[in-house]
């Protein structure tokens, strides 16, 4: 059963499982689980503090990255460049009829749900787009932020790991794992290996499904944009 969207408000762990609160659609909810998955981005931490007792955490970083649509498009495929400031990699490609620019890396410990593109970061964008490409438009029709999750560290976040690190509560028979960092493109091997730690807490069923090998449904929006795009 899918509930989206959801607030975790709580979870209380018993001998066998958790009891888990939640609110959706304006009302408080209660599930009984044997298993509890902490899998919410940029907020791990903060659904983490809701469990009792609280498990062990990771030291992290939020990072911001922008992403800009610009009028116009490259016809040629995806092109990999070099920021002449500081050596960052900052894809052009196209999008939707259009050209998407991205990204940045900009240190974040606000709320994860208010994380804007900054006009600093616009112009580091705009920059490195002029720099490769001066006959580009740079019409901005929208732009937009996310967050990464690195493992805290010195230096540049560049240069951190961005493999999935997962936390389990048990070694041998976890009932409880908080996944940190990763990258949304790699979910499917991401619930593999979650699944694969918690097997011995969950009810024997059979497979439905090879996701290895199952396609996802196309998007006829993507499809649309990679004929418009050649």
């Amino acid at each position: 059963t899918l509930r989206h969207p959801a607030e975790v408000l709580s979870a209380t762990r018993s001998r066998r499982s958790y009891l888990v609160r939640y609110r959706a659609d304006d009302q408080e909810h209660e599930v009984r689980t044997s298993t509890l998955v902490n899998a919410a981005g940029p907020w791990v931490e903060h659904v983490r503090r809701r469990i009792t007792p609280t498990p062990e955490g990771r030291t992290i970083d939020l990072v911001a990255g922008t992403h800009l649509e610009l009028s116009g498009t490259r016809k040629k495929g995806i092109y990999y460049t070099e920021a002449a400031s500081d050596r960052r990699a900052v894809f052009v490609m196209p999008w939707r009829d259009h050209t998407l620019v991205g990204t940045t890396e900009t240190p974040y410990s606000g709320d994860p749900g208010q994380v804007t593109p900054q006009p600093e970061e616009i112009d580091y964008l705009l920059g490195i787009l002029r720099h490769y490409f001066p006959d580009h438009p740079t019409q901005v029709l929208d732009a937009w932020a996310g967050l990464r999750v690195l493992p805290r560290g010195d230096g540049r976040a560049f240069h951190r790991s961005r493999e999935v690190i997962l936390s389990p509560d048990d070694e041998q028979r976890p009932s409880f794992v908080s996944v940190y960092g990763g990258k949304l493109t790699g979910y499917r091997a991401t619930a593999a290996r979650v699944l694969a730690l918690l097997r011995g807490n969950l009810p024997k069923a059979d497979a439905k499904a090879d996701t290895k090998t199952l396609r996802l449904p196309p998007d006829p929006r993507l499809e649309a944009g990679l004929d418009a795009n050649g």
